[in-house]
């Protein structure tokens, strides 16, 4: 690529941040209160990022329709119990992102993850990276893959579709980038295989948070 890209936008889960053992806890306190046997990191990581309702039907497959935001809220409950403790970043993206910060290459966040919960872990984890904004599930927001919060994100970054990156660690995310126009580079280190991310929409690789360096 000759042409050097203006900005960056980030899925949460599995791109900047591990939270898989947060979300599988989560999911097992709530398994616990029901009686029935606990599910397996494994077994999220295929589900992960896919946002908490599907992490829901993962838990509680024959859950009764009217019984689910009664039991969403005990998930999120339980998320918000141990989301700081059982999160990290990933190794290289600290580094990453300070230089992108050094270069003044806007950059922002757009996941699936409730936007409450978004917004106290990057402000927890990262508390000296500028984020132009940080987006996640809401009300009256349509939800990814729809491209909405990624168009959002890049009025916010005033930057234009042509010259930003998705980073996407999820077929979810890349669908995303995808549908708004976005030059989309699946992340080899989450929880989805280069293959899953290609298939969904991923144009582009990243092996680890560094190699995103020679596009900016």
């Amino acid at each position: 690529m000759d042409e050097k890209l203006q900005g960056a936008i980030f899925e949460l889960d599995g791109a900047l941040l591990d939270t898989i053992d947060g979300v599988t806890q989560a999911l097992n306190l709530l398994l616990a209160e029901e009686g029935l046997a606990e599910t397996s990191v494994s077994a999220v990581r295929a589900i992960i990022g896919q946002g908490p309702n599907e992490e829901l039907k993962l838990a509680l497959p024959n859950l009764p329709e009217g019984e689910a935001a009664k039991k969403l809220f005990s998930y999120n409950l339980h998320y918000s119990s141990v989301m700081m403790q059982k999160t990290k970043p990933y190794e290289g993206i600290v580094d990453l992102l300070r230089q992108l910060n050094a270069k003044q290459i806007p950059i922002a966040v757009v996941t699936t993850k409730k936007n409450e919960y978004a917004q106290m872990l990057i402000n927890y984890f990262y508390p000296d990276i500028f984020f132009y904004s940080v987006i996640g599930a809401q009300d009256g927001v349509p939800g990814m893959p729809d491209p909405t919060s990624a168009k959002f994100a890049l009025q916010m970054m005033h930057i234009k579709t042509g010259e930003a990156l998705f980073a996407a660690s999820s077929p979810i995310g890349a669908q995303t980038g995808k549908s708004a126009g976005i030059l989309t580079a699946g992340t080899a280190w989450g929880y989805s295989s280069s293959k899953e991310l290609k298939a969904a929409g991923a144009g582009i690789i990243l092996k680890k948070p560094l190699d995103a360096l020679k596009y900016f």
